[in-house]
């Protein structure tokens, strides 16, 4: 699916020591995240909140 970011995206890494914001740079090719999101009036989606969980070790 495609998302549509904007400056209000919020960019979110998650761990075992809790959940801390991150920079969307951070963020790397194939990585799983989970992505809320809301419907603009054009339709689109908007990502609100795209959460990259730590891998499992």
């Amino acid at each position: 699916m495609k998302f549509r970011i904007t400056r209000k995206t919020k960019f979110l890494s998650q761990s075992k020591q809790g959940v801390k914001e991150i920079k969307a740079s951070s963020l790397q090719p194939g990585q799983t995240v989970d992505v809320d999101m809301q419907s603009a009036i054009d339709g689109a989606f908007e990502a609100v909140r795209i959460t990259v969980e730590s891998p499992k070790q």
